[in-house]
């Protein structure tokens, strides 16, 4: 009966985590920027976003990103919300105390990085995959992000490794991409 009640209370705890993060992220798209007007004729349509999983790939250009930002360079706290008004996916990717400002290139290996704390988070949302709400938040599980510029106006990496929805932990699929944005 003990094992039962400890069951329920970390159940509750999960929901009520998930319940809080789709409440922050809805706040922070309040906040932010959206893509600037000055980009190139060329770089409009480069593929701002890349993302192959689960057996599709997913382009998302430049010109139609809607990236939300919540960037605290001091605090040395990023979060990225990227998405477009039609797409089917979207990326978070969030920095937390990595040290990573005025270094240049990094890579971090999942979950290595993330042996203490979470300091690096890439996850995405497909609304059309075929799970319970939940898992239709993939969560790069393992592998490597190599970051190859950030600044306050563009962030470029690319990913590759393997993920799963949020609470499928055992059945991880590979995922790789790139991301090219300017905010």
């Amino acid at each position: 009966m003990k094992k039962l009640y400890i069951l329920l209370i970390l159940v509750l705890a999960v929901v009520i985590i998930i319940y809080a993060n789709s409440k922050v992220q809805v706040s922070e798209q309040k906040v932010t920027s959206t893509a600037p007007a000055f980009l190139s004729q060329d770089e409009a349509v480069k593929p701002g976003v890349t993302l192959t999983m689960e057996g599709e790939t997913y382009t998302l250009e430049q010109k139609d990103l809607n990236p939300q930002t919540n960037l605290n360079f001091d605090n040395d706290d990023l979060k990225f919300a990227i998405y477009t008004n039609e797409g089917r996916v979207s990326v978070n990717f969030n920095l937390t105390k990595t040290g990573i400002l005025g270094k240049g290139p990094v890579s971090y290996s999942i979950p290595e990085a993330n042996q203490e704390s979470v300091k690096v988070d890439l996850n995405f949302f497909n609304q059309e995959r075929e799970s319970s709400r939940m898992n239709k938040r993939i969560i790069f599980r393992k592998g490597e992000i190599q970051i190859e510029k950030l600044t306050k106006n563009q962030l470029v990496f690319t990913f590759k490794g393997e993920g799963s929805g949020m609470t499928e932990r055992g059945d991880l699929f590979p995922i790789e991409g790139s991301i090219n944005m300017t905010f």
